[in-house]
């Protein structure tokens, strides 16, 4: 069944498979995973990790998996019970995490420091808030210049394409006129490519955010004496920053400039009543797979 998922779907799935689902799970029968072996799970479940702990998120997510396993065993004509969360004890909430930040000098440092076509790539991760997946996967049909729109269409994870996160994903962000300018600049200077991706290696597929880490934009803080601000391991979870940009070159907050929202495409300052509540998305540099 994994072959019907997006590529990180999968992945995430394997992972929760072989990290908690089958070490614990691989002897019990369908029918005898009732709410007191879910329990028991959930129990066990920071044995197997790494840090001795889990996070309720991951419990979540985990669980998330085996509902869906579950669910299949139940099409397919299986007796076995459903997960209700409500029946279980889950892992208290935490402290909700903020992401270290960037200060807007340092993220004026490293603009000014990035060569193309990263400097291009950190300017769309900051001024539009993408995802490091979203941009990896942006193509030039994407970008509306006439009225100066860009397009969410699809992401990459690790050099594949694949659908956005969700639907609400897939929408359309204003473009500001520094950026504008920008990629109209970084388009004339753009080494072609088959699939027509702002950024992408030799062999014409996106790079991986990770390799974007790890040889280019630590090498630029290397340069200018700013400390890294995660886990100086590669790995999937240590690669998400986010940048707090005050005010834009054309005199919006951050928060306005880089809030997603598919009917926020006119004046940038201006913002719908429920969006305004939510504050807006800042602008970020997030290279999480």
């Amino acid at each position: 069944m994994l072959t019907t998922q997006k590529p990180s779907s999968a992945r995430a799935v394997r992972s929760h498979l072989e990290c908690y689902i089958l070490p614990e799970l691989g002897n019990v029968r369908l029918d005898q995973f009732g709410v007191e072996n879910q329990q028991k799970f959930i129990t066990h479940m920071p044995e197997r990790a790494t840090e001795k702990r889990v996070s309720r998120k991951t419990v979540l997510n985990v669980l998330g998996t085996l509902s869906s396993i579950l669910a299949t065993a139940r099409n397919w004509g299986y007796n076995c019970e459903r997960i209700d969360t409500n029946k279980l004890r889950l892992p208290a909430r935490g402290v909700k995490y903020e992401a270290p930040s960037f200060t807007p000098d340092q993220l004026r440092q490293i603009l000014a420091l990035a060569e193309e076509p990263w400097r291009t790539m950190f300017s769309v991760l900051t001024l539009d808030g993408l995802r490091a997946g979203e941009v990896l996967g942006l193509k030039w049909k994407d970008i509306d210049f006439d009225r100066s729109l860009l397009h969410i269409r699809r992401t990459a994870w690790y050099g594949k394409i694949q659908t956005a996160k969700s639907e609400s994903s897939e929408t359309v962000l204003p473009i500001p006129t520094s950026l504008l300018t920008l990629l109209k600049n970084y388009r004339k200077i753009w080494k072609a490519n088959e699939g027509g991706f702002l950024f992408a290696t030799r062999n014409g597929r996106p790079p991986s955010s990770n390799k974007v880490v790890e040889y280019h934009l630590w090498t630029i803080l290397d340069g200018l004496g700013i400390p890294a601000m995660w886990s100086s391991r590669i790995s999937p979870r240590a690669h998400s920053i986010t940048f707090r940009l005050g005010r834009n070159s054309e005199g919006s907050s951050t928060s306005a400039s880089t809030h997603r929202c598919a009917h926020y495409l006119g004046d940038l300052r201006a913002r719908c009543g429920g969006c305004a509540s939510r504050g807006g998305r800042k602008g970020r540099l997030d290279f999480g797979p």
